[in-house]
């Protein structure tokens, strides 16, 4: 007897034992027999029905167990036919690894002896690299040492051009100057500590006799130098300076020059003698 002849069994007394308990209930009550007998019929359907599912669940099942058997027998049968594939494979692949296991033994000698030529290689080449280095070193030195020099001649040539200029400018100050000096009769050795500077101011208070102009030591005029005193075109006459201070100073009238009074306004400057 399976599994589902056994389920129908039990579910034949639980079935039997539902009813009769039922048939005693309706006899003990004797009220709606016919609704409640109707209700256990329903249940009793739908109980059938579950059962009917859980037989078809139950023989899926079997079937799915048997499917698995087979494909568990066929894939063990397809897997010792690898293994027996893989054996020989295996031993095929030692025959191979001896055979390559001696190749390797005399590549390795090979490599050996490579090695002893290649650190033989290394020497000569770290000799030569080294000379090449010291020859770039060398060649860097001579060229950094031209560059040098080139661009001290090219400095030096610079120069020896400004100086050049220079010359020529000092040369034409210096025409300049011998002409200016022959022009107001004077010579290089002509002393000119009493030469005043070329300066222009204007009268601020005059009389008789004396004067104060805008000009003083700030400008570089000096007790004794003289200054020109005229208006507009109109030369006016000439004052010696004989008092000096920051900003002003006072001149003295001299009248062997003196042309017309001179009054606050009158323009002054000084005169190279």
């Amino acid at each position: 007897m399976n599994l589902i002849g056994k389920i129908f069994i039990v579910l034949i007394a639980v079935m039997s034992i539902f009813f009769m308990a039922l048939a005693m209930a309706v006899y003990s009550t004797h009220q709606n027999w016919k609704t409640m007998a109707q209700a256990e019929q329903e249940r009793h359907r739908t109980l059938q029905r579950e059962n009917d599912e859980l037989a078809a669940k139950n023989q899926q099942l079997l079937d799915t167990a048997a499917i698995e058997r087979a494909a568990r027998t066929k894939a063990i049968a397809t897997s010792e036919t690898r293994l027996l594939q893989s054996q020989q494979q295996l031993q095929q692949a030692r025959t191979q690894l001896n055979t390559l296991q001696e190749e390797h033994n005399t590549a390795i000698k090979s490599v050996s002896l490579a090695q002893s030529q290649l650190e033989q290689l290394k020497g000569q080449i770290t000799t030569l690299r080294d000379t090449i280095t010291k020859a770039q070193n060398d060649r860097d030195d001579q060229f950094a040492r031209v560059r040098e020099l080139t661009d001290l001649i090219n400095q030096a040539e610079g120069t020896k051009a400004a100086l050049e200029r220079r010359l020529q400018q000092l040369t034409d100050q210096y025409s300049q100057a011998q002409n200016v000096l022959k022009a107001h009769s004077l010579t290089i050795n002509t002393p000119v500590h009493n030469i005043p500077p070329r300066l222009e101011g204007v009268v601020q208070a005059a009389d008789a006799s004396m004067i104060e102009i805008s000009l003083g030591s700030d400008e570089g005029l000096q007790k004794g130098h003289t200054v020109e005193v005229s208006r507009g075109d109109r030369y006016l006459g000439r004052a010696r300076i004989i008092r000096v201070e920051n900003d002003i100073s006072v001149g003295q009238l001299l009248k062997e020059f003196s042309k017309a009074p001179i009054r606050k306004g009158d323009r002054v400057q000084t005169k190279v003698r």
